[in-house]
């Protein structure tokens, strides 16, 4: 059965700017809420009236899952265009032998430019000579075209985590131990 995700994405007209001549006063940013049911968006009892404002003020759209339904595949379909037997994921990162048991296993950590087979509209943003940047996407590490990354597997070495160590707003222990952190804590984070 397939899963309906809520997908928002703010386009801000750059549809009507020539690529050769990127405009730095626009922006696009793609929010995913992965096992965000499209239909919750639309019950007025929900308490989400940033989603309902963003939604309001920008483009959105329902994304219907493909398969697998699981969330890597779905995310890069999402910023790919293209299904999974084209961009090359299957799972949560890539399957690779063990020579042993099991057979096989799922590394996330592999590097983007080898887990993702097709072109990104990231890719396409970064070489039209915008600045782009990911907090926790998926299947996008070191990615080359993203200029500022907060990853899933935060560091202290980082850019933007030391951007925010230094201005207070976390404390190097918060990114030092933030893969041991509930989904909570690093979703506050």
């Amino acid at each position: 059965m397939k899963r309906i995700i809520a997908s928002i994405v703010l386009l801000g007209a750059l549809a009507a700017v020539p690529a050769e001549i990127p405009s730095k006063d626009r922006m696009v940013i793609v929010i995913s809420l992965d096992g965000f049911p499209a239909f919750v968006l639309e019950d007025a009892k929900q308490p989400v009236p940033t989603l309902r404002r963003l939604m309001r003020e920008g483009t959105w759209a329902r994304m219907h899952t493909i398969n697998p339904t699981i969330t890597w595949p779905n995310h890069t379909t999402m910023v790919t265009g293209v299904h999974a037997d084209e961009h090359g994921l299957l799972v949560n990162g890539t399957i690779l032998r063990t020579n042993g048991w099991p057979p096989v296993r799922v590394d996330p950590k592999i590097e983007k430019e080898r887990m993702v087979h097709a072109p990104t509209i990231y890719d396409a943003a970064y070489k039209a000579g915008l600045t782009t940047a990911q907090v926790d996407w998926v299947a996008i590490h070191n990615a080359p075209t993203i200029t500022w990354a907060f990853s899933e597997w935060a560091a202290p070495d980082g850019p933007v985590e030391r951007e925010m160590i230094e201005r207070g707003v976390l404390a190097t222990n918060d990114v030092q131990d933030f893969t041991k952190l509930n989904i909570v804590g690093r979703d506050q984070i």
